[in-house]
């Protein structure tokens, strides 16, 4: 996600239950919290969402995909 202030949205979230982590783009990672609750709390902040994107569907798939992928072995 991308906000306008992430400084001020950052404990906000985490005392919601939210993990971050702040990727070098500028961008953040959310865990643990929904699009809809993310929303609200950057609302009560008037802080702009300027990107929000739920990944989780994505991650689950690539999880299921590569379960049985092993791409080093102990010998």
């Amino acid at each position: 996600m991308r906000a306008a202030n992430l400084d001020l949205l950052i404990p906000a979230l985490e005392d919601a239950g939210a993990l971050t982590l702040r990727e070098p783009n500028s961008c953040l990672t959310v865990m643990n919290l929904s699009a809809e609750a993310i929303g609200e709390l950057a609302l009560e902040q008037q802080n702009a969402l300027y990107e929000l994107t739920d990944l989780s569907s994505l991650e689950d798939a690539f999880m299921e995909l590569t379960e049985g992928a092993v791409e080093y072995r102990a010998s």
